[in-house]
């Protein structure tokens, strides 16, 4: 499998991850219990609240890896097309 075509594959398989209902409700999940914790929090409680924004970026960081793979993948696929018309 040539490098545009692993590329390619790895993107379509984060897509359908990221659409993944599970996922979704997840994500949608632990970013509110973040958000929630930190707003809800005592503003002297500051180590807590450090960690719910920590929690945050983290998720964040994760989601942010998955749909860099999706857009590698569609420029993977754009190259492919491209390259092809060249032949």
């Amino acid at each position: 499998m040539t490098d545009l075509l692993v590329e390619q594959d790895r993107g379509a398989r984060a897509a359908s991850i990221l659409r993944e209902p599970l996922v979704v409700e997840a994500f949608e999940e632990l970013r509110k219990t973040y958000v929630d914790g930190w707003s809800c929090s005592d503003p002297s409680d500051t180590d807590f609240r450090e960690q719910c924004f920590h929690l945050l970026k983290a998720l964040e960081a994760f989601e942010r890896h998955f749909q860099s793979v999706v857009e590698t993948g569609k420029m993977a696929s754009l190259q492919m097309g491209t390259s092809g018309r060249n032949l």
